[in-house]
């Protein structure tokens, strides 16, 4: 056990480092382009909602601080964030260090000047680690990280400053488990921001997706995931807001994924660093 905590803590600090190489190679693409930088703090309290006991208050942390950054250059866009959780209820030891999170996406567009500027490549890595698990990328309770490679197409609407949707349709392959777990599935995701006054950002996003479950696409390989943020501009640098992670299917109690819908606020801060 005292082993496994020590593996999960290297594991931690190994994805945050894997992420602060990204963020530096994406200060060098990026050079003359802009690259925009932000770092957020969430406090959760879904405990006063569902109790102690719920799956989903076992998966979320006590707070979630987050480095997000998107960048442009002339033939598509960079996005990515990295999530460090502090005081996860499904600790197994006394440490605060409850997890991490990192992904990163690109989207390739060699046609930026033509009639399909909206339409790109899309190819994306996510992985995480948390404690509770036995192996990397899988966990027993609350929020099960596994570890995937996501490629295919996405479109973009946008109105410069005031609005942006896009819609990604994705093949998504998850690294299997020492159970077996994982495989060839897919990924359906939305992303909005709206600006519709100065001081005022909504903003979000919604994954549908699956990863196969005991070799087979039964009811417990289909996830959903919305979370849409509020943010309320009180300067150019500082926000608050809430973030509301609405899911089914997204969390496990007992290593089984609890089929039922949850609703989890948070209270936050943004810091935009430029």
């Amino acid at each position: 056990m005292i082993k496994n905590r020590k593996t999960n803590t290297f594991r931690v600090f190994a994805l945050l480092a894997a992420g602060l190489v990204s963020l530096l190679m994406s200060n060098q693409a990026y050079a003359q382009r802009s690259l925009k930088l932000d770092m957020q703090a969430h406090g959760n309290f879904s405990e006063l909602l569902y109790g102690k006991e719920s799956s989903i208050v076992k998966g979320l942390p006590l707070s979630t601080f987050t480095l997000e950054g998107t960048g442009f250059d002339k033939i598509g866009s960079t996005y990515f964030f990295i999530d460090l959780e502090v005081g996860n209820a499904n600790v197994l030891s006394n440490k605060m260090l409850g997890g991490a999170y990192i992904e990163f996406s690109r989207d390739w567009c060699f046609w930026q000047k033509s009639k399909l500027s909206g339409l790109a490549i899309h190819t994306e890595f996510d992985a995480g680690v948390g404690y509770g698990g036995d192996s990397w990328g899988s966990q027993a309770n609350g929020w099960d990280f596994k570890t995937a490679l996501l490629g295919g197409l996405s479109y973009t609407w946008l109105d410069p400053g005031k609005w942006m949707a896009q819609l990604q349709l994705l093949n998504r392959y998850t690294l299997k488990d020492r159970y077996g777990n994982g495989g060839e599935g897919f990924q359906v995701t939305l992303v909005w921001q709206y600006n519709p006054v100065k001081w005022f950002t909504f903003s979000g996003y919604g994954d549908f997706f699956a990863n196969p479950e005991n070799g087979k696409f039964g009811p417990e390989a289909f996830h959903l995931v919305v979370e849409p943020y509020c943010w309320f501009n009180i300067t150019d640098y500082i926000s608050v807001g809430t973030r509301i992670r609405t899911s089914y299917n997204f969390y496990k109690d007992l290593g089984v994924y609890d089929r039922r819908f949850y609703c989890a606020p948070t209270i936050g801060v943004k810091w935009n660093m430029n």
